[in-house]
């Protein structure tokens, strides 16, 4: 079976000895000083069929799921790639061909994870694919998440030339830090005729939603 018609992947299940693997856990700042070998071993999570590389030697484990990938893509994110050497410190037998098993906090979703994955194993012999709004705001959301600045400027530029809903791209300016992303919006939804709704009004918090509706009635005739 291949992934992206060109990356073979192999539907398998954790090995035995996992338990003996090397393993990290990132703390909920992903802070890679703070990193701490973990004492408990948790109920290994499955292996998504996607991403379960026989000869990847990184596990990345979350609360739902959990993938089978190789390091030198993971060296790319500073934070991955720290833990990674905290954990070739804390390997029983050095060279054993282990893999070694990153923890993600709770916070961390599998799903963000994966469709991170989706973008870093992507081919791009034949240019870069569409990915969708939501794959990329994962994307986002771990590169920022992990420190990879290429990735994450990637993912920016991508949902920059989307069509995404105001309201939508002020969360995702709050989020990650884009203020160049809040004042269009923010321009937007006073001049629109549908009036806020709750939702979007949680989203925008008080200040902002009171300013809006300033805006908004300083403008009618």
């Amino acid at each position: 079976v291949s992934l992206n018609n060109s990356t073979p992947y192999y539907p398998i299940t954790l090995a035995p000895d996992a338990d003996e693997c090397p393993r990290i856990l990132i703390p909920e700042r992903s802070d890679a000083d703070a990193a701490a070998i973990e004492d408990k071993n948790p109920t290994p999570a499955s292996v998504h069929p996607e991403f379960a590389f026989a000869d990847g030697n990184v596990e990345i484990r979350t609360t739902d799921q959990a993938f089978w990938v190789h390091e030198y893509h993971l060296n790319k994110f500073a934070v991955f790639a720290a833990l990674i050497q905290e954990a070739r410190k804390s390997e029983t037998i050095p060279g054993s061909g282990r893999r070694f098993i990153l923890a993600c906090d709770k916070k961390t979703k599998g799903e963000d994870i994966y469709n991170t994955l989706k973008v870093i194993y992507a081919s791009h012999i034949d240019g870069i694919p569409d990915f969708s709004s939501s794959t990329l705001t994962s994307t986002l959301r771990i590169a920022s998440l992990f420190d990879y600045p290429a990735l994450r400027n990637f993912a920016i530029s991508k949902l920059e030339g989307m069509n995404i809903p105001a309201i939508q791209r002020i969360q995702l300016s709050d989020e990650f830090t884009l203020p160049s992303w809040e004042t269009p919006a923010f321009s937007e939804l006073c001049s629109r005729k549908e009036p806020i709704s709750q939702a979007e009004a949680e989203i925008l918090g008080m200040k902002r939603f009171v300013e809006i509706e300033r805006l908004r009635n300083a403008s009618k005739p």
